[in-house]
């Protein structure tokens, strides 16, 4: 098996996050790339030039391969941008969301900055709820995507409680006394 980061010559240190929210309606699957925050900056750079690239798993041909545009000198871009699959619905269920967050390098081999994977068995995709995800190393195995279906307030406290989801099921707690911020459920 030929790996999809073959070609990369350079990976940063895996940090950050992902805010994303995923919609199935009408035969589409639509991602909504929101935002990446606290990115490594590429090996002798101070920020990055960030993109982020989708996959719907299985594909062995890399028909499904989808981008964003590059985001400029930022470790927290900014995207705001709706990818859309069409696919039928009996088949959402049997994918894989495979997102990738990369350094768009102009002269150079483009930087790997994180991924995350998601299956989509099981989830409930007909409402819009934004989510996000710490990025992890690559070849990370796939978060159920349906374990992290849980209800959200639209704003939490400044002592709000955040659920941390791992790929191994395991739930915890964290507590944070920060301004408030938007609901969110992380996975490591």
């Amino acid at each position: 098996t030929v790996s999809a980061f073959a070609n990369a010559a350079s990976v940063a240190e895996v940090t950050g996050c992902i805010s994303l929210s995923l919609y199935y309606s009408k035969k589409r699957l639509e991602v909504h790339v929101s935002h990446c925050e606290g990115l490594s900056a590429p090996p002798k750079s101070s920020s990055a030039d960030a993109y982020v690239k989708l996959y719907l798993l299985p594909d062995p041909k890399k028909q499904t391969k989808k981008k964003t545009k590059t985001a400029p000198k930022s470790l927290n871009p900014r995207f705001g941008e709706t990818l859309t699959y069409k696919v039928a619905e009996q088949d959402v269920s049997e994918r894989t969301l495979w997102i990738s967050v990369w350094d768009n390098a102009r002269l150079a081999v483009n930087t790997f900055l994180g991924e995350i994977r998601l299956d989509l068995a099981g989830a409930n995709l007909s409402t819009r709820v934004e989510k996000t995800f710490h990025l992890q190393e690559k070849s990370s195995e796939p978060v159920l995507f349906r374990s992290l279906q849980t209800s959200t307030s639209s704003s939490m406290g400044s002592d709000a409680t955040v659920e941390v989801f791992s790929s191994s099921g395991g739930v915890a707690a964290a507590t944070t006394s920060a301004a408030p911020v938007d609901p969110i459920l992380f996975t490591e």
